[in-house]
């Protein structure tokens, strides 16, 4: 699935030969800033700077739900926590939690300890904890099951832009504006255990490909793979004319797809 800057988001069959263009949900009214599938698959949430989230059935294309003016500012992202809980991050750092069985609509949890925009989230297969990065240059951690915010990191002197897990989900890994890459140890979110220099451009968004592997992003246009322990750079592996927004990886590991 691939959205863009008027609302739409298409979905393809893709291979290595050809790109097929399966379908086009026309949603929302402004720029569609993230999608994200269900645990199964069968259904896609979109977010944008409309300020609005809906949810909608990949087979039909039908609308199951909408959340309409869900944040007081544009949502700049969302993620999918289980089957049933969803969070969304806006332009002011404020992060609500959802629940799609609760009928009116209305998030289950909300906070702000951020200055400026949530650019990522993400949590690990337990649930306990979601990971908010921001453009204040902090990474938050929320508790998922006391619903209140755990900790929260340095400042660093650079946007923290993109999340992602590795080892097993036992290291976690952001990207930063400077091209930085800073490991965390799970559970050890205050404050980075490595931080690995690349190429001075930003990292907008990441995807760990191997236990030690990680393909970055880049705000040059390139996407750079990189070897974490030990640190190396491994080359560029793919590019673009323009600025690269984000990257993702197939459920069987054998394609990388980037926009």
């Amino acid at each position: 699935a691939i959205s863009n800057i008027i609302g739409d988001v298409l979905l393809y069959k893709y291979s290595i030969e050809e790109n097929i263009l399966i379908s086009s949900l026309e949603l929302h009214t402004k720029a569609c800033r993230d999608i994200e599938f269900s645990c199964d698959g069968n259904t896609l949430f979109s977010t944008s700077k409309d300020k609005s989230v809906m949810i909608s059935d990949v087979n039909s294309g039908k609308l199951e739900r909408f959340y309409e003016n869900c944040h007081e500012v544009p949502v700049y992202c969302l993620t999918i926590i289980d089957e049933n809980m969803f969070s969304t991050g806006d332009d002011d750092g404020v992060v609500k939690i959802w629940d799609v069985r609760e009928r009116d609509e209305k998030p289950i949890y909300k906070t702000k300890k951020n200055e400026d925009y949530i650019s990522d989230m993400i949590t690990d297969e337990s649930k306990k904890y979601l990971l908010c990065s921001s453009g204040d240059g902090s990474l938050t951690t929320i508790n998922l099951q006391n619903r209140k915010v755990h900790m929260q990191s340095e400042e660093y002197e650079e946007e923290l832009t993109c999340l992602g897990l590795f080892r097993s989900g036992t290291k976690l890994i952001s990207g930063s504006s400077k091209g930085k890459l800073f490991v965390y140890n799970w559970e050890e979110f205050g404050l980075h255990s490595d931080a690995f220099p690349g190429p001075k451009t930003a990292i907008n968004s990441l995807i760990p490909i191997t236990e030690n592997i990680v393909v970055t992003a880049c705000e040059d246009g390139n996407l750079r793979a990189t070897h974490l322990f030990p640190h190396r750079h491994l080359g560029i592996v793919g590019q673009h004319d323009f600025s690269i927004e984000c990257v993702d990886i197939c459920s069987t590991g054998q394609f990388i797809a980037s926009s």
